[in-house]
């Protein structure tokens, strides 16, 4: 509404325009939110169709006696195994996505990055070998003070190595972990590298997003719920920070991590 007085008219129709605008973002985001819940279901709903399906055929191959020999039987309910632990584990990634979707508390204190790096790298070593992975840590000499909840933070670091093991295309993986202060020192950034297959292009923007895989990942289920990387930024923002992923060359993944140096001391 165009009236510029400042009268008590005037004071109602800015009021109005306030209230306009405030309706106008709720609109935009209850779309988002009912497009969010429909690639979730639909996410779900394509994860748990795979491995029921095998499951029944499994099933039925066994009634029906195709499976006629105890090896035949055997190999039949260690796929049986393996396609309930697929469901398994996707249950599970939904729960912990929920529970951060919903304005989960974090527990805060104060950390020295740097130190708690190191020390996740030291507990994971033993984890690393078995994978063959060689992490290598980067940092300057400076001290990176933040606050962090340190049990939910190392999700973010399980989740990023669980991937790199996951997509790889070679038997072993090189991690490069860094740390640095941005130019103007009001930031810290966290940056893990592998030389991974690369993402495509087209879908660096939205794999932060719940159920979202690429295309070649969509169709093997087994190999993650893509919820992830979800969880990963539902911690980040928790935080205070931002995330983005980035290839850096054709062979290389790269998550980048900004967390504000006020959060600390």
């Amino acid at each position: 509404m165009q009236y510029e007085k400042k009268d008590e008219f005037g004071e109602v129709c800015r009021d109005f325009d306030t209230m306009r605008e405030y309706l106008r973002e709720s609109v935009q985001q209850r779309l988002v939110d009912e497009k969010r819940r429909k690639d979730l279901i639909t996410g779900i709903s394509h994860d748990l169709r795979t491995p029921l399906t095998s499951i029944s055929g499994y099933v039925e191959g066994l009634l029906d006696g195709i499976a006629d020999t105890p090896e035949k039987q055997k190999r039949y309910l260690q796929a049986i195994k393996a396609r309930t632990g697929t469901i398994v584990n996707l249950v599970e990634s939904l729960s912990e996505y929920s529970r951060l979707d919903h304005e989960f508390r974090y527990h805060m204190e104060e950390v020295e990055l740097k130190g708690y790096i190191e020390q996740y790298l030291a507990t994971y070593k033993t984890e690393a070998d078995q994978q063959n992975i060689k992490a290598e840590f980067i940092y300057q000499n400076d001290r990176y003070p933040v606050m962090l909840d340190t049990k939910e933070f190392k999700r973010i670091f399980d989740n990023l190595f669980t991937n790199t093991i996951k997509y790889r295309n070679e038997s072993c993986s090189n991690v490069r972990i860094s740390l640095k202060c941005t130019s103007d020192k009001k930031y810290i950034q966290l940056v893990f590298q592998d030389d991974g297959p690369g993402i495509p292009q087209e879908s660096l923007g939205r794999i932060f997003d719940s159920f979202y895989r690429v295309d070649d990942s969509r169709k093997n289920a087994e190999k993650g719920s893509g919820i992830g990387l979800a969880v990963v930024r539902e911690i980040v923002l928790g935080h205070s920070g931002t995330v983005c992923a980035e290839n850096r060359n054709i062979r290389c993944d790269t998550f980048r991590y900004y967390a504000s140096r006020e959060n600390g001391v």
